[in-house]
């Protein structure tokens, strides 16, 4: 007897049921490929809300470019440090502008971000994803724009995207100390053993009087040649916090410490600490309690130019114009010159306590300034200084004013004139009018006399130019004189 074949089951489409599960096992297989792959990970965050490590690790956003202080906080350390052009950004960096200050990056290969003065961003997750509305991030001061970059930055991306994540390691940072008044630099040698990267935060207000929130501190004259800058700094806390220290640091990288030195706060919570500052440039302030942790921070300038510093003294005109000014122990000397609507001329560095003066155009007005850049940093700056160049006109001389000229055959009768400094030439010009209209002689010289060339009788003016060697002529006082003919 014999026994006939068993179809396989099938589906109402006519489908084989071992065909569908092999379909079913391998689009979940490719699933589950797509979902571990590090680059899909954008793709789980929309299903799972999760990242894994891997994804902080690339970087999200490159610098492009930035003028002033632009600096970077990763979210593992304390402290900000300067960006590089073509730097990587990662998620939870935190981005800062300081005044007069611009930051731009690309954030993904085609969206360019643009930072205004004093704004801060944290790149946060939702922001590596393509569903991300980018126009909540400008706001409504309109310090941080966003627009499409003309520049193709994938090539840039895909280089630094197999880089890892790397923080530096804290290197020795020369600081500077505060010290108990009357306050005297001090050089810290940096410890052997590196400080930790984060230090914790206790919340707490503290108002920043002197110098305030993001201020600055201007040296005076005598500071600045002393190459130490004494100022106070004053704060206030919510309350008075017994064993609090107050910390300076020049702000020069990640990890930097400064020396401690204790506050004496009043019971409202108000505190003044005499400091001194051994160079000019940017510095941290912290406030810390007894168990060292920050209380509030707030980040400082020094200014290296002590307005109305330097002297100046008369400058010398001949043969030449020559700016001069008081000699100090100075590194070199910066000149700047402009117009008298400030407009630049020039700007030079110069060893010895002159310099010549460009000489552009005789009839206008410069303004001037010197600063002398000391060892330490600091500069002695002049106050702004106006010259004017007066090139004096030619002057008829001969003939007087109203003298009655005789002409008689075979004897020449001379228009003579005082010379002029930086002159090439001298235009001389006989007219019946007094201005000019109907001129009956002139000519071209290069000394200081023409002869008379009138031969009829009548009333003239004279009058004579000089042709400066930069380019515009400088018209001298009219003379008036008659001529008469002697006759035989």
């Amino acid at each position: 007897m014999s026994t006939a074949a068993v179809a396989p089951e099938k589906d109402p489409l006519g489908v084989p049921l071992y065909e569908k599960i092999a379909i079913g096992v391998a689009l979940f297989l490719a699933l589950m490929v797509l979902l571990l792959s590090t680059s899909s990970q954008r793709i789980r965050y929309w299903i799972f809300g999760t990242y894994d490590a891997s994804l902080m690790s690339e970087p999200i956003a490159l610098v492009s470019s930035f003028t002033g202080r632009c600096e970077r906080k990763p979210s593992e350390n304390f402290v900000y440090d300067a960006v590089t052009p073509n730097q990587s950004l990662y998620i939870d960096d935190t981005i800062v502008s300081g005044p007069q200050s611009e930051c731009v990056f690309v954030l993904k290969p085609d969206l360019e971000i643009r930072m205004g003065p004093d704004s801060l961003l944290k790149l946060t997750r939702e922001m590596a994803l393509a569903s991300f509305d980018f126009s909540q991030l400008s706001g409504g001061d309109g310090k941080i724009k966003i627009k499409k970059t003309q520049e193709d930055w994938s090539t840039k991306f895909k280089a630094v995207a197999t880089v890892p994540k790397v923080v530096a390691p804290p290197k020795p940072i020369e600081t500077f100390s505060v010290t108990k008044a009357p306050p005297v630099p001090v050089q810290v040698a940096p410890s052997a053993t590196p400080s930790p990267s984060v230090l914790p935060f206790v919340k707490s207000n503290i108002q920043w009087l002197v110098p305030p929130k993001a201020g600055s501190v201007k040296p005076t004259a005598a500071q600045a040649r002393a190459g130490k800058v004494v100022t106070q700094i004053r704060f206030k806390l919510e309350k008075a916090l017994p064993g609090s220290m107050l910390e300076i640091v020049a702000d020069t990288g990640a990890n930097a410490k400064g020396v401690l030195q204790p506050i004496q706060s009043a019971a409202d919570g108000s505190a003044t600490v005499p400091v001194a500052f051994a160079k000019p440039g940017y510095y941290v302030t912290r406030v810390l309690d007894s168990q060292k942790r920050v209380v509030g921070e707030n980040r400082i300038t020094v200014q290296a130019a002590a307005e109305n510093a330097l002297k100046l003294l008369d400058p010398t005109w001949i043969p030449q114009i020559r700016l001069h000014w008081e000699q100090v122990p100075a590194k070199h000397y910066k000149v700047r010159i402009t117009t008298a609507q400030g407009a630049p001329v020039t700007s030079t560095q110069v060893t010895e306590p002159s310099v010549l003066f460009p000489e552009f155009d005789p009839l206008s007005q410069y303004d001037y300034k010197i600063a002398a850049v000391l060892r330490s940093g600091f500069e002695l700056e002049s106050p702004t200084q106006r010259v004017k160049f007066k090139i004096p006109p030619p002057v008829v001389r001969e003939p007087k004013e109203g003298e009655v000229v005789t002409l008689e055959k075979g004897k020449k009768s001379l228009v003579t004139w005082n010379t002029t400094d930086r002159t090439k030439s001298y235009l001389l010009e006989i007219a019946s009018d007094p201005k000019f209209q109907m001129v009956m002689f002139a000519k071209t010289v290069l000394i200081n006399f023409s002869e008379l060339y009138v031969i009829q009788p009548g009333n003239y003016y004279a009058r004579v130019s000089s042709n400066t060697a930069y380019g515009k002529a400088i018209i001298g006082p009219v003379r008036n004189f008659k001529v008469k003919v002697k006759s035989r």
